[in-house]
């Protein structure tokens, strides 16, 4: 079908982070969840998600015609021919930064936030296969979101400080460690095999360093989840569910970051479940300020998003191929 085809080419199935962090920095700056600005800040996470990875997936060509992990994608599969994918990703480009300009009201932090998370964007998608520091470009692409959307509106508070420590952190432990391990046996630049972390026997073998890494990582997240709650005046409630995402999270961290069997979907699995769990728990550290609604709907909404698209493309609810 053409209409999946293009949905894959821009991996749609993880749209609706992009989309949530854009949503929840504009509810931080005091906006309703219903408002048409709002709603516009969703639309524009899709078109900067769709813009960004159709461009990721015109860049890592090369390099993914020698991933089978990859090779159900359009243009790997030659389903799609290059100089349309190029054609159709230059206009959406265009016409996504044009929008964000236009959401941004013209205000000064929120468009200087837009220009970094663009060129951030463009140099992961450049370099992201050539050196393991492109890490920090995706990190603050992606990680920054939350702030434009809540410059468009207000002016600058300490809780939109924690909060985007907490989404560049989510940001660099999705690519920093989830990314590469599950490309630790394709990928020529991979960050995870330059701290010692191998496959042996079927097994991963992480090293010291690596696991240092990994848990301070983790440990980065919890610290910062707590702290906002701590911010927020968030109830017992919250806190309880808070407790209960960040055991949960911590587990299935253990299954990505320790010695364990090396089973590519199990991997992935354990990854989008890591990553969704860490997402919520931010959310809910934050429902003192944005109000249970909006906690319900930007859990509800993208989980259901995701899972649809992942029913959609492969027949499985939780764990997409890449």
């Amino acid at each position: 079908m053409e209409f999946k085809k293009w949905a894959a080419f821009g991996r749609w199935h993880t749209a609706a982070l992009t989309s949530t962090y854009l949503v929840l920095g504009y509810l931080l700056a005091g906006s309703s969840l219903l408002s048409w600005r709002a709603l516009a800040w969703a639309l524009f996470g899709l078109l900067f998600h769709t813009a960004g990875f159709q461009n990721n997936n015109v860049m890592d060509l090369w390099a993914d015609l020698g991933d089978g992990h990859k090779s159900h994608m359009p243009l790997v599969a030659g389903e799609m021919p290059l100089r349309d994918a190029v054609q159709v990703n230059a206009v959406l480009l265009l016409l996504t930064g044009f929008f964000g300009v236009l959401l941004t009201g013209f205000r000064p932090v929120a468009v200087v936030l837009l220009i970094v998370c663009c060129l951030s964007g463009f140099h992961y998608n450049y370099y992201c296969k050539r050196t393991v520091l492109a890490v920090a470009s995706i990190t603050l692409c992606f990680g920054l979101l939350p702030g434009v959307s809540y410059f468009s509106l207000a002016d600058g508070s300490l809780m939109i400080g924690f909060v985007l420590a907490y989404c560049l952190a989510q940001i660099h432990w999705q690519i920093g460690w989830s990314g590469f391990i599950k490309d630790l046996l394709v990928d020529k630049v991979n960050l995870l095999r330059n701290l010692g972390c191998r496959v042996s026997g079927g097994w991963f073998v992480p090293s010291k360093g690596a696991q240092v890494y990994g848990w301070g990582s983790r440990l980065l997240l919890v610290v910062l989840g707590c702290w906002i709650w701590a911010l927020s005046g968030s109830g017992a409630l919250a806190l309880l569910l808070l407790v209960v995402l960040v055991t949960t999270s911590v587990f299935s961290s253990h299954e990505l970051i320790n010695y364990r069997e090396f089973t590519h979907m199990e991997i992935v699995r354990f990854c989008a479940l890591t990553e969704i769990l860490t997402l919520w728990v931010l959310l809910f550290a934050l429902q003192g300020i944005i109000g249970w609604a909006a906690v319900v709907a930007l859990v509800a909404v993208p989980l259901m998003w995701f899972v649809s698209w992942n029913y959609i493309y492969w027949g499985r609810l939780i764990a997409p191929n890449v």
